[in-house]
């Protein structure tokens, strides 16, 4: 059951819609408003009862993806070598969050990592840990190496359930620098 109603008080549009059953059988209804116009709670509604009908349905969440990043690789620590460990620490911790950790997780797209790759080819200076760092440009084969940890948390997530597909899977890293 959906519906799509005008607030006239707060001047926007609202949309409820079940999103299933919770454990003792009672329907789990969700809300979201700020729609200015119908046809975009119009919209919204009939993305979400497709992806319900499909079962692809994901529950949005308010989680940055630095938040995602840093829990991701504490639950890892005992699966990694301390080396391993190291170096996806200080590549989430000095290059990624830094430049795209705000981002909410579901709302993290291609371009998002497309931007990050082109930022971590320039010299630039970033806050990291509370103190200002300046960072010389990476090598193609540092930021593959970027790549290939963000791409595996990524697909972490989706296995997780907490996004649908891997936006890192639909971007291309640099290739590694071949030698003169």
């Amino acid at each position: 059951m959906a519906s799509i109603k005008y607030n006239e008080k707060k001047k926007y549009y609202e949309v409820r819609y079940d999103a299933g059953y919770d454990g003792q059988g009672k329907r789990i209804q969700k809300y979201k408003g700020g729609f200015k116009r119908k046809s975009d709670a119009e919209a919204f509604l009939a993305g979400v009862v497709n992806s319900l009908n499909q079962g692809t349905y994901i529950e949005p969440q308010n989680i940055l993806l630095f938040q995602y990043l840093n829990e991701w690789l504490e639950n890892r620590k005992d699966e990694l070598s301390p080396t391993t460990y190291s170096g996806y620490e200080v590549n989430i911790r000095c290059h990624i969050n830094p430049i795209i950790g705000g981002i909410k997780l579901q709302e993290l797209r291609p371009q998002h990592i497309r931007s990050l790759y082109n930022k971590l080819k320039k010299e630039r200076i970033l806050k990291v840990d509370g103190v200002q760092r300046k960072f010389e440009p990476l090598s193609n084969k540092s930021i593959l190496y970027v790549h290939r940890v963000l791409a595996k948390a990524l697909k972490d997530a989706c296995d997780d359930e907490l996004i649908r597909t891997n936006p890192a899977d639909k971007v291309k890293p640099p290739s590694p620098d071949k030698p003169e």
